[in-house]
């Protein structure tokens, strides 16, 4: 038997278990994993994870001190055994791990404390044994059998085979990465030439870390995080160099951006080239807490910045708890006296009734009572009480907004022509004497008009007046109110800063006890952006009714030219069957049927495009091209075409012959094809121009043609998707309306634009730009 006091661990074989004892606490919020070594006459802590609540930790410290003395012998005893060897100690739940020398003699115990047993199932008890193993495995390889009784600090091994054992085997997947509730994901570190950390390469990551990043494992893994995530802050790759640079872990609470989430962060290295990280989002308890922090914010600033008089009440004792600025104003107290007072102190009716007051306010959610205070000077007031129950640094309070209505009560008439505008707030109210002349109106009125209360008070609404409406209309409206009737309308109206909107007003007349008119009351709503909205619904639906019969005219245009080609194609398919036909025939039915069948994959491939730049799906893949190969090859492919309409096809272009551009070989020749086609197509008698002129970054491509031309009226339509200048019933020409616009938007698409310039019985001419170099 060996004396294991004399033992000595070295630093980097410690640092690699404490990195492992964080990751497992952490990921599965395991309360405490530690390492106990057992002496020769005690037990000692050698290590222990990070994650843990203070009363847990003393009843941990509280058991090792019971071990370390009339309990130990028994305890030595016990974990000789393979078996964890305790469970529910004392209410709390251990699992027990003996860790031996390769020989058998005990090192120490590897312990998993917990609250709650049920995260101590057999997931767990896996996971632990096989970190055991891991942990005899570096106890094996770091002395000789029989012969080294130290553990030299200088002596480093990484022990790489068996950490990756552990992170690869069937464990890692069915236990770390698919039970974790926290984040993982293993990176490889990218470097620059200096050797400094750029980048991290996705290696492998659980389905927590997938919904985090909102990205799948199996389009990250291959990625770089820069590649994901090409705006990701400098500091997330700068906390990584620890790990990678000085094997240690490291830990960080950050906001990434690209991914709008606020993240904490646990890392440590498996190797000289992985590390991993467990993450766990915590942006849902940032935000309530700061929505919290601005609730209570806001509701301190109404409390203490509001003009309204405003305390809070104890409903145990009555007792004044705070008051606002505008209370100690209206009561005539400081607020240190008003927190010296009591409810009743205040209300003339007496605690009895005060009370009573309590205890609906208490049951209710908002209650509303008349009561008469005594301010300082011994005057009494009459209040309006709201008061509802609250919760304050998690006390019961009755907030209460007291106000004063002692005028309202002098002065009933006053209140009744206000009551109306009052109730209907927030709309736009205005009142006038039976002058016309404007008495009140409320805020939102002032807003809506851009007027100041001053500049209203005294004037007639005509002021309002933007012109646009007839004198038959003020007439009527006149007649109605002066006869006790009430007018309903629109008015379009000018704002003081000459501006006008729009409003659904309503006028009535105001009367007093006696039935008598009194005054005038508007209420009116601001419909300008009711107004624009039917305007545009308006627009939309004749933009919908024109789609619908665009893509009509489509359809059965797409049936005519698909119908074409498909007729030839069974036609001569039956044709080519007859035993009796040359060779000669057949050869020539057979290229008749190629054409057909060339002209409905054409009419596809425009489909397959137009949804595909739809979708905005079309894929660009860069080229080097030379333009003389390129310019000449496309002359002689389309001369052949050209020559049955006896027409030509001229070249017209000045520039090195080795000229390239950078850019999308494919999509290019498509528009240039497209735009020949078309000029052979429309043209008569003439030539056909191809030209390409060098610009400072980019070249101007252009095809002429001496056709029928186009007018300025269609030359706004004809880039349009389904848009043709011929209706389908009597159209001279092939096609299905889409190649310009596909043409227009691949050229987009390329950095470049699309024009025409056309005068009709003259020929047309349609120019691009492209720019000479495009990233891929």
């Amino acid at each position: 038997m060996y004396e294991v006091v004399n033992y000595k661990i070295s630093s980097s074989i410690l640092n690699k278990w404490q990195d492992v004892l964080n990751l497992i606490s952490n990921t599965f919020n395991i309360s405490k994993v530690i390492i106990v070594q057992v002496k020769k006459s005690n037990i000692e802590l050698l290590l222990e994870s990070n994650l843990y609540n203070k009363a847990l930790r003393l009843e941990i410290q509280r058991w090792l001190d019971i071990l370390n003395h009339d309990k130990f012998l028994d305890f030595k005893k016990e974990i000789c055994f393979d078996d964890f060897v305790r469970e529910n100690y004392n209410n709390i739940n251990y699992l027990g791990y003996p860790i031996k020398f390769s020989n058998g003699d005990l090192f120490g115990v590897l312990y998993v404390v917990d609250e709650e047993k049920i995260k101590l199932d057999s997931y767990m008890k896996n996971l632990f044994r096989g970190f055991r193993k891991l942990i005899e495995s570096d106890l094996k390889t770091l002395y000789e059998e029989g012969k080294n009784k130290f553990f030299l600090d200088e002596y480093k091994i990484e022990n790489k085979k068996l950490v990756e054992q552990l992170l690869k085997s069937e464990m890692k997947y069915k236990t770390l990465f698919s039970a974790a509730n926290s984040a993982i994901a293993i990176f490889e570190p990218i470097r620059n030439e200096s050797g400094e950390l750029v980048d991290l390469l996705y290696k492998d990551m659980n389905k927590a870390n997938e919904e985090i990043i909102e990205i799948s494992k199996d389009y990250a893994i291959g990625r770089t995080m820069l590649e994901l995530f090409p705006n990701t802050e400098p500091e997330w790759i700068a906390y990584f160099k620890s790990v990678i640079n000085d094997f240690k872990s490291t830990s960080f609470y950050s906001y990434h951006s690209d991914i709008g989430k606020y993240i904490y962060v646990d890392s440590f290295p498996i190797n000289d080239k992985e590390f991993v990280i467990s993450a766990v989002d915590l942006t849902d308890k940032v935000k309530l807490k700061e929505k919290l922090s601005e609730v209570e914010n806001r509701y301190k600033n109404i409390f203490y910045g509001s003009s309204s008089v405003m305390m809070l009440v104890s409903p145990e004792n009555g007792l004044i708890k705070d008051v606002n600025e505008s209370a100690c104003e209206f009561y005539g107290y400081s607020k240190r006296e008003l927190l010296n007072l009591k409810i009743w102190d205040l209300n003339i009716a007496g605690e009895v009734s005060v009370w009573d007051n309590i205890e609906k306010a208490k049951t209710n959610s908002k209650t509303i009572f008349k009561a008469q205070h005594r301010i300082a000077s011994g005057e009494i007031k009459d209040v309006e009480v709201s008061s509802g129950a609250v919760m304050v640094d998690g006390k019961e309070l009755l907030h209460s907004v007291i106000r004063d209505v002692t005028e309202r009560n002098k002065n009933l008439l006053k209140i009744t022509k206000l009551s109306n505008a009052v109730e209907q707030s927030p709309a736009a109210i205005v009142i006038t004497n039976t002058n016309g002349e404007i008495e009140y109106v409320n805020p939102i009125f002032c807003k809506v008009t851009g007027y100041d209360l001053e500049e209203l008070i005294g004037e007639n609404p005509r002021i309002l007046k933007s012109g646009k409406h007839s004198a038959i209309v003020y007439k009527d409206l006149w007649q109605k109110i002066s006869s006790g009737e009430k007018w309903k309308g629109e008015f379009y109206n000018k704002r003081k800063d000459s501006s006008y909107f729009w409003e659904s007003a309503s006028i009535s007349p105001v009367f007093d006890d006696e039935n008598c008119i009194v005054g005038y009351l508007k209420v009116g709503l601001d419909i300008t952006e009711k107004k624009h909205i039917e305007a545009k619904l308006t627009q939309a639906l004749i933009k919908a009714e024109e789609n619908d019969r665009l893509k009509t005219a489509f359809l059965a245009n797409l049936s005519h030219e698909v119908r074409t080609p498909l007729n030839g194609l069974l036609g001569f398919a039956d044709f080519i069957g007859n035993v009796d036909l040359t060779n000669e025939e057949r050869k020539e039915y057979a290229t008749i049927i190629k054409d057909c069948g060339n002209q409905l994959m054409s009419i596809m491939d425009d489909i397959l495009d137009a949804s595909l730049l739809e979708a905005k799906k079309l894929q660009i893949n860069v080229d080097r091209i030379y333009l003389d190969p390129l310019l000449y090859g496309l002359k002689n492919l389309h001369s052949i075409e050209a020559e049955k309409k006896k027409l030509s096809v001229k070249l017209d272009y000045m520039f090195n012959l080795n000229f390239e551009i950078h850019t999308d070989k494919v999509k290019l020749l498509q528009v240039l094809n497209n735009l020949i086609r078309n000029a052979i197509k429309f043209t008569i008698e003439g030539e056909i121009i191809i030209g390409c002129e060098s610009l400072k970054d980019s070249f101007l491509f252009y095809v002429q043609d001496t056709g029928i031309g186009i007018s300025p009226e269609h030359q706004k339509i004809i880039f349009s998707r389904f848009r043709q200048i011929e209706n389908h019933l009597t159209r001279q020409h092939g096609g299905i309306g889409l190649g310009l616009s596909i043409s227009k938007e691949i050229v987009e698409l390329l950095g470049g634009e699309l024009w025409v310039e056309s005068d009709v019985g003259r020929g047309s001419k349609f120019s691009f730009t492209i720019p000479k170099s495009i990233s891929k």
